[in-house]
């Protein structure tokens, strides 16, 4: 599973201690959680209401850890080929996609009486079983196609565990309901898959048990969710759609899709999982553990070797201190750019990217290659811009004063490189802090610049009498109950919760492939948490999937991929009667790639498929013609073309093109406009189909600006208005305007202003 979930419901005792004299008398709900005899009571205690009654779940182990498995990514035929892309509507249409599958691990003393429970809580929630005699139950979800499932264990197992399945989002071939709940019932009973995950710190921080609660994240598997969720929403597009559609549908749908393989990948990238832990026994514990690939522990050594050593706070009571160390640009310099972004010389085409990619795109980099993503978009901005990074920085708030005056007494020292233009930011920051000191102080290769407003920064901070550990990045610490007497009672329980907390510290480290933080809250009456020691060692483990991802074959499979993609989308978009042409163009273009990818047993298949079919695929797209349009206006010249209306139901079609002026000066028909409109019909209907399925309701208008250069390509586009409400929608229909391609205009170029308006019938 992508995401993991282990709760120890044995440390809630402890826990609730702590937390008694924090929560105690703030709310009636709060009261519950925390009096509660056992966690599962706490948790139902807390969640149920009038709608649903107070239940209970017997038989439950509280002895044993509860586990969650979120987002654990299923695969047939019909997904390996969406990731290639390989087009098949009869694969489609024969396999389906599978959902979404997530399990709840129940550790049970009694599984019958636990089972029993769950079937009077599902009962509350308006859910009933559907199933035969002596099976385990299964309860459809009316809101979805998923379902939940309720597996006792089998046998006379020594530490029993009742299994909870829950599959959503499926999209399968089933005629009835009676035979989608017999294909349920047969996947349930199969034993869950073997999965081996490498042992990484993050995962052992997983395992060790010391927590009351934590999640661990493998951003490694997005990849597989992304083309399973991408080629499920093909999949509802082209089962709504008319069959003359469906090929140039699924080309472009796939081309989408399959940028997934391409984009989330192991190579390049810096972590390889996450986990994010929370205890409460001595304090409030937080705690990340982040398990570097070798190339991720290469950038941050980078960024903490060339750092600057910071000011440090002089000893004295003050309200927050903190320090951090990193040089940005030294990290930047060891990070890797995406392959498929290295061509990516325009913000634009990098924000285009990103939006075909969908939501799995920023998930993975943000979680995996923050750093790679952040060297791609340091090469979209002049470089002048990159010798802005600090080197370090120390800030010190003395004070709060809410009662006039300057609300906050500060002071911070930054420290940037020689270079850096340090006049500009003081220029900057004058205006916007009329009240502060902004001082610059050079050095031999850095300069200091320091901000005080209330506060006199030569006694309150220093110089550092000693570096500090080497392995740490930077540390905070902040009184939280002299925040709780400068705040005004109207804050309400804010003050009560801040009043009962003592400091808040944090720190975060590095140490060989371990990226580690920890935040630390002193509860009153209680103990003060104290920062865990950096682990002595860290075991050798490989990045899944990095071994395979670096052979030549696979590299060119990737670039297959590319290029299958490409030809895709242009066939997609392309007139019939061009079809043909294209299509030996690709077939062409594949031949070496592929060749090279059928060298190795590890690409061997995939190549093999994509090769078989091509051919056949790029005939039957040959074969479909989009339905004829009605013929359009006689034409006109006209050096604009502003449409005011087009609708057909889910089509797109342009109608009652008035002539205007303006500039460019070009010429071209309305008729030829509308002619290139609706040729591309099929990938517009995607791109609103698509997100149809989540918004069943979305409609509106998205009007397009574009200007047709001389070549008949459309130079530039932008989204003019929207009433669509939808950034998805409106993104598509932009990357499907940019690739339309025009009769070639006389006289010059020609700007268009075309409102594509969608409704579904």
């Amino acid at each position: 599973a992508a995401l993991v979930v282990i709760v120890h419901p044995q440390r809630w005792r402890a826990a609730s201690k702590t937390l008694a004299p924090l929560f105690t008398g703030i709310s009636p709900k709060f009261d519950r959680f925390i009096e509660a005899d056992g966690f599962t009571r706490a948790f139902l205690g807390y969640y149920t209401d009038a709608a649903v009654p107070k239940m209970e779940l017997s038989g439950i182990d509280e002895q044993r850890p509860l586990v969650a498995g979120l987002f654990e990514p299923q695969s047939n035929e019909a997904v390996s080929a969406a990731r290639l892309p390989v087009p098949s509507f009869e694969l489609f249409a024969r396999t389906g996609i599978p959902g979404i599958r997530h399990r709840l691990l129940l550790p049970a003393t009694d599984p019958a009486a636990l089972v029993a429970s769950l079937d009077k809580l599902f009962n509350a929630l308006g859910l009933e079983a559907a199933g035969g005699e002596g099976q385990f139950p299964i309860y459809p979800l009316d809101a979805s196609s998923g379902f939940v499932a309720v597996i006792p264990p089998t046998g006379k197992a020594p530490r029993p565990v009742v299994r909870l399945e829950f599959l959503s989002g499926d999209h399968l071939p089933y005629p009835d309901r009676k035979s989608r709940l017999a294909a349920w019932r047969s996947l349930l009973a199969e034993s869950p898959p073997g999965f081996q995950a490498p042992l990484t710190p993050a995962l052992l921080r997983a395992l060790a048990g010391n927590d009351l609660a934590l999640v661990h994240f493998r951003p490694w598997l997005l990849g597989q969710l992304a083309a399973q969720v991408g080629a499920g929403a093909v999949f509802q597009a082209l089962a709504a759609v008319d069959a003359s559609y469906r090929a140039a549908l699924l080309a472009q749908g796939l081309s989408e899709v399959s940028l997934s393989s391409l984009l989330l990948i192991p190579i390049g990238a810096e972590i390889d999982d996450l986990t994010l832990a929370l205890d409460v026994d001595a304090g409030l514990r937080l705690a990340l553990v982040a398990s570097l690939t070798e190339q991720g522990a290469r950038v941050l050594a980078a960024g903490r070797q060339a750092a600057a050593q910071p000011q440090v706070p002089v000893p004295g009571d003050y309200l927050l201190t903190a320090w951090w160390r990193f040089d940005g640009n030294a990290a930047l310099g060891q990070a890797q750019v995406p392959e498929d972004f290295t061509g990516i010389k325009k913000l634009d085409q990098f924000m285009r990217s990103f939006q075909e990619c969908g939501w799995f795109c920023y998930l993975h980099f943000m979680t995996r290659a923050p750093f790679g993503l952040a060297k791609t978009m340091a090469g979209l901005v002049p470089a002048k811009v990159l010798g802005q990074l600090p080197r370090s920085l120390a800030l010190v708030i003395e004070g709060v004063d809410l009662s006039g005056g300057y609300p906050l007494h500060f002071t911070t020292a930054i420290d940037f490189p020689r270079e850096a233009d340090t006049s500009a930011m003081k220029r900057f920051l004058q205006p916007r802090l009329r009240q502060a000191s902004i001082a610059i102080e050079p050095g031999r290769d850095s300069q200091l610049l320091r901000v005080s407003l209330g506060s006199d920064p030569k006694k309150v901070l220093q110089s550092p009498p000693a570096p500090a550990a080497a392995d740490i990045l930077g540390e905070m610490e902040m009184r939280l109950d002299l925040l709780a007497r400068n705040l005004p009672a109207t804050a309400g329980p804010l003050v009560k919760v801040l009043g009962r907390l003592g400091r808040l510290r944090a720190r975060s480290q590095i140490k060989g492939r371990v990226l580690s933080g920890e935040l630390l809250v002193e509860v009153q009456g209680s103990p003060a948490p104290v920062f865990a020691a950096a682990p002595a060692g860290t075991p050798a483990w490989e990045s899944p999937g990095l071994a395979a991802a670096r052979l030549p074959e696979s590299r060119c499979l990737r670039r297959a991929t590319g290029t299958m993609r490409r030809g895709l989308a242009a066939l997609a978009m392309a007139d019939p009667a061009h079809r043909k042409e294209l299509a030996a163009q690709l077939v062409q273009e594949l031949d070496e790639p592929l060749a090279c990818a059928l060298q190795s047993p590890a690409t061997r298949t995939a190549a093999a498929a994509m090769k078989e079919a091509l051919a056949g695929w790029c005939n039957e797209l040959q074969k479909q013609q989009a339905p004829q349009p009605p013929p359009p206006p006689p034409p006109a010249a006209l050096a604009r073309v502003d449409d005011q209306q087009g609708t057909a139901a889910g089509n797109v079609i342009g109608s009652k093109l008035p002539n205007t002026r303006g500039t460019p000066r070009g010429r071209l028909s309305r008729g030829d406009v509308q002619k290139v409109i609706r040729r591309n019909n099929a990938r517009l209907r995607f791109c609103y189909e698509k997100e149809l399925v989540k918004n069943p309701k979305l409609a509106g208008t998205v009007k397009v600006n574009f200007l047709i250069d001389t070549n008949g390509k459309v130079l530039r586009a932008r989204v003019k208005s929207s009433t669509t409400g939808n950034t998805g929608l409106d993104a598509c229909v932009l990357a499907a305007v940019r690739g339309f391609v025009f009769p070639r205009p006389q006289g010059g170029p020609v700007e268009v202003n075309y409102p594509f308006e969608f409704k579904s019938e």
